[in-house]
Formats: structure tokens, C-alpha cells, sequence
């Protein structure tokens, strides 16, 4: 992500408080509690303006920023973003010589994840979380783990030997998809906002899962935690592009219409996927709004095929989600 001169217009126009709409500023409650997500080279570039807009708040200056501060201030802070405890590799730093793996003696648990070194003491205890947590690794099956590998990237082979050397960077990266979604509830658990900047992204590539050099990036991985349990990240999710608050990728109009056609789709496959497996498990008021979901979808009403799976309360069939934040005696509103 490369800072433009209507970038620096906008951040000097905010810190004057001349800005329109400056609460829509990514820089708006900058200094709270929030949690940054996105591609490296688009956190890069918001730490860089972070950086120059809080050395300017110590400094008490009145001087605007130039973009060539800004530039200076990424070098700075470029490879260094692990040491910032508000960005998520802070914490996940599942690099080839601090992740292992060793078996556990049961067969339906056949691996299990072990820490080595780690580049904090933070980072360290939380992956000891991560590890212990719903989300870990150790707590699925061979099968549902070479089904997650499969996903991951089409390379790996249909019964890999989970402790080959090739497999096992499959297993580090399977792990590091699930310890994003787990610093997602986490950060939201300790009373943190997420901020996920979409600049650098390719949504439409995210809505369909579609695989770079064989591989689904991690933030699809991200974004489509984030769209299955909207009716709960809703509250504690804000998107931002070019240092704006943006609406959600899967809605108008930061979506492109194939980008609504194939968030609706995905809607529909999990709409249906609940439809099939017990449906008497599922609420009445949800079977209503899935059942339409579907409908939408195949008539092309992609919008309303969206929103018809979010009224549905699809994080209620989050098997990660339910015994992580959600208090399931409490029923949801429809």
C-alpha cells in the first residue's frame, strides 16, 4: 500500500480538526484498545501514520505531516511490527523454529502443538492459550485435519504423514489461520476493537476462497470467520480502506457486484449446510431466515440472500464461537 497526497490531506485536515466526517478517520479513537488486522504492507502503512500522528501529539507541534514523514516513519517501523502488542503478529509468531510437533498417543488426537522460542513473553503465552483453547489443533481429528490441509493449499496429498518436513509448514500455517480466528474472540474477550484494513486485499478473490500460487491467503481465512458469525463481530469489527471507515466486503458499496454474488453464495452453501445436518437442532425463527437466505440467493438477490443468513444468528452454530463468548441459555432476538 503505497501513502498518497489525499492521504496526508486527509490525517493533516484531521489532526486541524477540519476534517469532514472526522469520526469516519481511521485515526479517530486511535489511541483506545483495538486490535489491527490485515495484509503486512497495508499495516505497514497505518502503523507509519499512527507513528508520525502520535510523535507530533508528544512533540505538541502544529506543523502538518509531509509524506515524506510518513515514508520515513514506515522504514522505521518496517519488519518491527511484531513488537507492537496492537497488531496481530504481535502475537502470532508461528515461525518454522518455535512450532512442533509431537504426538499425543491417541489416535483420534494424533498431534499436538509445541512451543519453542518465541520473540516475547506474550506471544509465548499466547500461543500456550491458543494451544489449549477450542481452537487448537490438538482437539481435531486426522481426518478433520488433513480436510483443513486440503483446503489450505491443493498440494497436499490426500493421507500426508503429518510429521513430514514439507506437511508439517502445511500444519504451522493451518495453525496460524486458527490462532487468528482465536486472537479475534480473544482480543474481543479483553475488551478490544478490531480493526481490519481491507487496503491491498483482492475481496472478491476473499468471497470465493479463491488460492494464490496454490495457497487461500490467510485474511480470506479472516474475513470469512468474520462474515459466518457477523451477528456477533458486528458489534466489535470496523473495516477501513485508504484510512476510511468502510462498510463490510460482502456489502454495497465496498463490494463489487461478484463480490455480493459470491459472499451470497457462500451464505447459501452455509445456509444449506445447516439445513442438512439437524435441522431440529436450529431455531424456527432461523430456519425461516436460512430457508430465504437460499431462496434469495438462487434468484439472484444477492443483498438480501446476505442479510436474510445474518438475521439468522449463524454464530449460534459456531462450534467455536458457542463455548468461547456466547452464553447459549440466552435466545437470541429475531
Amino acid at each position: 500500500m503505497d501513502i498518497t497526497e489525499i492521504h496526508v490531506r486527509d490525517i493533516n485536515n484531521w489532526i486541524s480538526r477540519h476534517l469532514i466526517d472526522p469520526e469516519a478517520h481511521f485515526l479517530h479513537n486511535w489511541d483506545d484498545d483495538w486490535m489491527l488486522y490485515g495484509t503486512g504492507t497495508a499495516q505497514l502503512t497505518y502503523l507509519a501514520v499512527l507513528d508520525a500522528v502520535a510523535e507530533i501529539a508528544l512533540q505538541h507541534q502544529s506543523m502538518p505531516i509531509k509524506i515524506d514523514r510518513i515514508a520515513y516513519r514506515r522504514t522505521q517501523v518496517s519488519g518491527n511490527k511484531d513488537v507492537l502488542p496492537n497488531v496481530s503478529n504481535y502475537w502470532i509468531q508461528f515461525k518454522k523454529r518455535t512450532v512442533g510437533i509431537e504426538r499425543t498417543g491417541d489416535p483420534s488426537k494424533p498431534i499436538r502443538l509445541v512451543g519453542g522460542e518465541f520473540g516475547t513473553k506474550d506471544s509465548m503465552k499466547f500461543f500456550d492459550s491458543f494451544n489449549a483453547s477450542v481452537f487448537s489443533l490438538g482437539e481435531e481429528s486426522y481426518s478433520k485435519i488433513v480436510a483443513g490441509l486440503k483446503k489450505q493449499s491443493a498440494s497436499v496429498p490426500d493421507a500426508p504423514k503429518l510429521r513430514d518436513h514439507e506437511v508439517q509448514n502445511f500444519m504451522r500455517m493451518y495453525a496460524v489461520r486458527r490462532a487468528c480466528k482465536f486472537l479475534l474472540y480473544e482480543s474481543i474477550g479483553n475488551g478490544m476493537k478490531i480493526r481490519y484494513v481491507l487496503d491491498d486485499l483482492n475481496l472478491e478473490m476473499a468471497a470465493t476462497k479463491a488460492r494464490v500460487e496454490g495457497k487461500v491467503p490467510v485474511c480470506t481465512t479472516e474475513l470469512r470467520e468474520i462474515f459466518r458469525c457477523w451477528d456477533y463481530f458486528r458489534n466489535h469489527v470496523t473495516f477501513y480502506k485508504d484510512f476510511r471507515l468502510v462498510t463490510p466486503p460482502w456489502e454495497r458499496p465496498t463490494a463489487t457486484y461478484e463480490g455480493l454474488k459470491g459472499w451470497a453464495m457462500y451464505a447459501a452453501h452455509r445456509a444449506n449446510k445447516v439445513l442438512s445436518d439437524d435441522a431440529t437442532t436450529v431455531l424456527p425463527q432461523a430456519l425461516v431466515k436460512l430457508e430465504a437466505c437460499v431462496e434469495a440467493a438462487l434468484q439472484g438477490n444477492y443483498p438480501r440472500a446476505i442479510w436474510q443468513f445474518h438475521e439468522s444468528c449463524p454464530s449460534l452454530n459456531s462450534k467455536f464461537l458457542k463455548p468461547y463468548v456466547i452464553d447459549v441459555s440466552v435466545e437470541p432476538e429475531f
